[in-house]
This record gives structure tokens, sequence and C-alpha cells, in this order.
């Protein structure tokens, strides 16, 4: 079990760690598919706790991207290149 503090000052009452197989999906959809398959593939993930993503004192965005690029082994900026939706992020 992996539950890390993040560096804010809550900690996120999501549980990233358990969700492998949503993160390794997305890896493989951004790695070959196009890229609105690997952008909807991030909303799936995001979207249902896009509240807590944007808190940025729990350490929810932090840990999600962690396991993104653990389980999904997508370098880092790989989203944010790929899964621009417009100048205030993505809609939900």
């Amino acid at each position: 079990m992996v539950w890390r503090v993040a560096h804010n000052t809550g900690m996120c009452p999501v549980r990233f760690d358990e969700m492998k197989g949503p993160f390794t999906e997305l890896g493989k959809k951004c790695k070959a598919a196009s890229v609105t398959e690997c952008y909807d593939a991030f909303k799936e993930i995001a979207c249902p706790h896009n509240t807590l993503l944007n808190d940025l004192d729990n350490g929810c965005g932090d840990d999600m991207f962690y396991f993104i690029h653990t389980y999904g082994r997508l370098p880092p900026g790989t989203i944010f290149k790929k899964c621009v939706e417009g100048p205030y992020g993505m809609k939900c």
C-alpha cells in the first residue's frame, strides 16, 4: 500500500495507488493512439476527481501525476502537451 504525504498541507483522499489498470491503459493510449484517445482516457481518470485535483492543498494532483508516470510510464509533460482543451484547462 502506498499512501504518500504530498508536499502540501493535506492528504489526498483518493487512492490513486489502487488504480493501476486505468493508468496503464492511459499510458498505452497516449503512446500509441490518437491525441483524442489519450485525452479521453485522461478525462476518465481526472474528471471524477476534478474538485479535489483543483485544490492545491491536498496533494491529489501530485499523487495522480505520480501514478500516471509510474504506472502509465509516460514521461513528464505528456499529458500537458496532449491534453489541451483551452486556456483554463479541461472541461469535465
